[in-house]
């Protein structure tokens, strides 16, 4: 489903992201999410990070693949619920850019915790 990556990265994503249930598999969401199972709807997640509390990153890939990049109204539509969110993006990565670019990501990430840590935020 994900032509950017490899093989060895897909089945390593299958056996820890998805498990099995009488009929079939299904994916671990995030504990805000709706849930839900195929093409992506911004229903599923976008109204459950109204309840957030913490501050988010949201980390988004440049490079097109199956899960995106999602065109900014469809972002908006989940990010807009956010009531703290800061947004970056990584330039070639496709959605998974912790699996493809791992040390941009943790940059980000140890930035924006120190930041964050600084303004009490």
């Amino acid at each position: 489903m994900n032509p950017r990556l490899s093989e060895e990265w897909l089945r390593y994503f299958l056996l820890h992201a998805a498990r099995e249930v009488e009929g079939g598999w299904v994916w671990k969401v995030d504990p805000l999410a709706a849930g839900g199972f195929g093409p992506f709807k911004p229903e599923w997640i976008g109204p459950g990070w109204r309840r957030l509390q913490a501050p988010l990153l949201a980390v988004i890939g440049s490079e097109p693949d199956s899960g995106g990049p999602l065109p900014d109204s469809l972002l908006q539509e989940c990010l807009g619920h956010v009531p703290r969110l800061e947004r970056v993006t990584v330039q070639a990565a496709g959605h998974f850019v912790h699996m493809e670019r791992p040390a941009e990501p943790a940059e980000l990430l140890l930035g924006w915790r120190r930041r964050s840590c600084a303004t009490g935020g």
